[in-house]
């Protein structure tokens, strides 16, 4: 495919516009918990015109010392904490689904076996189930939860993945690897030419502290499959996170980086799905711990924040990379991302917000946030035209599609399109006439500005 001349048929400025903050202390006060999970209320969503510190102002946190644990609520922004104690418990992960209620997982140290209590949101408990053999499947323990539309998902010890109907309230066991204990679980969205779909992610290992191998999902979550055993093919230590944007079809594979130690060199792969495999894009040597990847397509955007505070970045989809200092007042041991968006400043800027949440050890939690946004100018005017064939290209002026007027309106679809900004220009008799900048995402379509 061709790439768009920008500086001679169109001229198109896409300025990266960061707007950094320092870590922000939210802790819960005098408590000896370490905390191994937060969530927000609301995320992921469209802003539209709300103010992000109040989609940000419901939290919830769970932790354990040495004897119990406990559930922490705030409901503005973490200024002030509700103590919820919960004894012979130790919980492992939190989760808001319905919007008043939380799923939390863990162990419970007097049976012996993984356990699930959901609560409401002033911290009173309305059931709880055992993992005990008898009424649901053995688990030792239960570590990561993730809400799907009508779906909980839980995992742990077992190689199995734990589905919880929200409405039915019924579990279903789906055995994954029992050799392997998950740690981690996640989802992400992907477009694809048959359609929007959502797959579940496991990272998991032979035991909780030697995570190598990546399973993923199909859509219902009820069938498991391998995707990548680092361990066998890089002699990776341990994976410490993963983020994925896009999904090929074709290949069976997506389209993203995942950070894993080999030895004591921290190592960044990207993903290859033509070879079903990853590549090494980035090594070095650190005695710093990194506590998770994410990555934003529509900028191309890559952040990895640090145990210390510090943040390694790329802004070219790992071409380079450069380390930000930012102080914290004590180690983060864990992280959280989570995403917002704002059409308010479109067509000029495309904007998204990232909200990092890092959190560790005496009730320590601690707020990050990251501007990421775009601007876009160009000299190109509207004007009417009676246009026989349209091009398509991607910021970086990548030709990725052309169509005639006939199959304009099947292209608006963007079935074979991920998530981001393009660049449509009209052309007749092979001349560019005028330029549409569409801004598509999963949950929202919009033509930015005609040209």
């Amino acid at each position: 495919m061709k790439r768009l001349v920008l500086s001679i048929s169109l001229i198109i400025c896409l300025t990266p516009i960061a707007g950094i903050s320092d870590w922000k202390d939210i802790s819960i006060r005098n408590r000896k918990e370490k905390i191994y999970s937060v969530d927000l209320k609301n995320k992921d969503v469209l802003l539209e015109g709300n103010d992000l510190n109040k989609l940000t102002d419901t939290m919830a946190a769970v932790g354990w010392s040495s004897t119990n644990g406990a559930l922490f609520i705030s409901k503005d922004g973490g200024k002030n904490w509700d103590v919820h104690e919960i004894q012979v418990f130790f919980p492992f992960s939190v989760e808001f689904f319905d919007t008043d209620k939380l799923f939390v997982c863990g162990y419970n140290y007097l049976f012996d076996n993984a356990e699930v209590k959901i609560f409401d949101l002033n911290g009173n408990q309305l059931t709880s189930f055992f993992f005990d053999g008898e009424n649901f499947p053995y688990s030792k323990n239960l570590f990561d939860c993730v809400e799907d539309s009508f779906k909980i998902l839980t995992t742990g010890y077992g190689g199995s993945v734990f589905l919880y109907d929200k409405y039915e309230q019924k579990w279903e066991q789906i055995v994954v690897d029992p050799s392997k204990v998950f740690i981690k679980l996640k989802k992400f969205s992907f477009e694809t030419d048959q359609g929007n779909t959502t797959l579940g992610f496991l990272l998991g290992g032979k035991s909780f502290m030697k995570t190598q191998t990546i399973y993923y999902s199909n859509p219902i979550f009820k069938d498991w499959q391998l995707l990548y055993d680092f361990g066998s093919n890089y002699k990776c230590t341990e994976v410490i996170d993963f983020w994925f944007y896009k999904w090929n079809i074709e290949n069976n594979f997506p389209l993203g980086f995942v950070i894993c130690f080999i030895d004591d060199t921290l190592t960044i792969f990207e993903s290859n799905p033509d070879e079903q495999n990853f590549t090494k894009i980035y090594a070095e040597q650190t005695t710093s711990q990194p506590l998770g990847i994410f990555v934003s397509e529509i900028d191309r955007t890559i952040i990895i924040p640090f145990d210390n505070g510090k943040m390694l970045r790329s802004n070219d989809f790992g071409q380079s990379w450069k380390y930000e200092d930012h102080s914290v007042g004590k180690q983060i041991l864990s992280v959280k991302f989570f995403k917002y968006w704002n059409e308010s400043l479109l067509p000029e800027i495309f904007w998204t917000n990232v909200v990092i949440l890092g959190f560790g050890s005496d009730g320590f939690i601690t707020k990050f946030e990251v501007e990421l946004s775009l601007q876009v100018e160009t000299n190109y005017h509207k004007r009417e035209c009676d246009f026989d064939e349209i091009r398509v290209y991607d910021l970086l002026g990548k030709e990725i599609g052309r169509y005639d007027k006939q199959d304009f309106q099947r292209w608006l679809s963007l079935k074979n399109f991920s998530d981001g900004l393009y660049f449509v220009v009209k052309f007749v008799d092979g001349s560019p006439c005028s330029t549409i900048i569409y801004n598509y995402h999963k949950k929202f379509f919009k033509e930015m500005r005609l040209f």
